[in-house]
């Protein structure tokens, strides 16, 4: 089956095979939520630490931590292309950056007094 869409680009046209029996305008609805779903899984990926730890406590909070970024990450783009994975992840290094040296230098003892 085909399916024809207008778009900025011009006439788009898809195919598609199932074995179900419905109308190439509700293939292409129905498929279009499987591919968001892939997309999502594919780019909730590029936020998963690498580890090769076996505890399954750690591999979980990594998990936690990735789809909170990866939900801030969403957040951000507002439903816009930008910023694409790896700029959020440069921004996000650049302000924990920021956010560390700042925190150092609030941590520092006051400098020790000179006596003569």
């Amino acid at each position: 089956m085909l399916t024809e869409r207008e778009t900025e680009n011009g006439t788009e046209i898809h195919p598609f095979i199932t074995n179900m029996d419905i109308e190439p305008d509700e293939a292409s609805e129905s498929y279009g939520w499987r591919w968001r779903i892939e997309t999502n899984i594919r780019e909730l990926e590029k936020f998963k630490p690498f580890t090769t730890s076996q505890s399954m406590e750690l591999r979980r909070l990594y998990f936690l931590i990735s789809m909170t970024l990866y939900n801030l990450w969403i957040l951000t783009r507002k439903g816009n292309e930008r910023p694409r994975a790896h700029e959020f992840k440069k921004r996000l290094k650049h302000l924990l950056t920021v956010l560390r040296v700042l925190g150092k230098e609030k941590s520092r003892p006051p400098p020790v007094p000179i006596l003569a």
